[in-house]
């Protein structure tokens, strides 16, 4: 019999005892904290963000100045229709024109290049506008940035 009160003892619940860590005014130290670091991780989310659609528009600007020099390979004297195929390729790029892309051979504007150019040097320059859409970082560095990117090649036919 006593076994069993002693049991009963040991498995009856006891009322819970508030125990309380925080010391007076200290309530809302937490909610702070949340609200600091919060604003601090969304700024760098937004740093992070900008800085992967410069190097997005940058690689499309690549590979539309790169299919502007190979088409300008083989038709180096169609200087309207090497910028079409470089806008053909910058659909995504919403900024782009066709003044956006400069060829040039040697140094010398396309349309003012005459003559032989086989085996002289093309190259195709597109500048674009690029507006900076976080906030504190378009203050520090200005509300848009100009992205340049060009492409070299070879004539190989007149």
């Amino acid at each position: 019999m006593r076994r069993i009160t002693w049991l009963k003892k040991l498995f009856q619940k006891k009322p819970a005892q508030k125990t309380s860590s925080r010391r007076p005014g200290e309530s809302g130290q937490g909610l702070v904290e949340l609200a600091i670091s919060l604003i601090v991780i969304l700024i760098l989310l937004a740093g992070i963000v900008d800085i992967s659609r410069t190097i997005t528009i940058k690689m499309q600007l690549q590979d539309a100045a790169e299919e502007g020099v190979v088409y300008a390979m083989a038709f180096p004297h169609n200087c309207t229709q090497i910028q079409q195929r470089v806008l053909q390729n910058l659909t995504k790029v919403k900024s782009a024109t066709l003044a956006s892309a400069v060829i040039t051979y040697n140094n010398v504007d396309c349309v003012s290049a005459t003559g032989d150019v086989k085996g002289q040097l093309i190259k195709v320059t597109i500048a674009n506008s690029f507006p900076v859409s976080m906030p504190f970082l378009g203050t520090v560095i200005g509300s848009a940035r100009t992205i340049q990117v060009d492409a070299k090649g070879v004539v190989i036919r007149n």
